[in-house]
């Protein structure tokens, strides 16, 4: 049995080879073309509804295509979030949705933050200087996507292993 289904078994969850991408909410699942997601694990965990998948899309064509990897981490809350996100500025791929919120000044070289601009002030209750160094103590190169009911942590790469 492959990584994601021992993962998915070990932890009472369950394992699909792969997933339907048309249900995901989250903006970086609109990018590109040749989207796809594979290794699917959903359930609940510790009373969290949870989803883990590898996740992929392509940008350009022929000779210009590149491929972007990454495995999502999903996990569905019973209160909603205003559409933010935020990106960790020196990964490979990089968006936005909404207006740029400013981030504190030690921080705004490493990420960007993104809301709508009437909750500037809920973004930053979110994502405070202490979030920002924690992300940065882990060396964390994920961006982060909170979205009606989910928080999405899109990291870059495909896991294969528990390391």
């Amino acid at each position: 049995m492959d990584f994601w289904g021992q993962f998915a078994k070990e932890k009472g969850l369950i394992y699909s080879a792969y997933g339907d991408i048309s249900k995901e909410v989250g903006v970086m699942f609109h990018q590109g073309h040749n989207r796809a997601v594979s290794h699917f694990v959903e359930g609940n965990f510790r009373g969290i509804s949870v989803k883990i998948f590898n996740y992929h899309f392509q940008i350009g064509h022929g000779k210009y295509t590149v491929r972007h990897h990454y495995t999502v981490f999903e996990f569905t809350f019973a209160g909603s979030f205003p559409h933010m996100y935020l990106n960790r500025i020196n990964n490979n791929y990089g968006l936005r949705t909404g207006e740029p919120i400013p981030v504190p000044s030690e921080f705004e070289k490493r990420f960007k933050l993104y809301a709508p601009k009437e909750y500037e002030i809920e973004a930053l209750e979110i994502f405070t200087p202490d979030i920002f160094s924690a992300l940065l103590e882990d060396d964390l190169r994920h961006d982060i996507e909170l979205v009606d009911r989910e928080l999405i942590i899109f990291r870059e790469g495909e896991i294969y292993t528990t390391e």
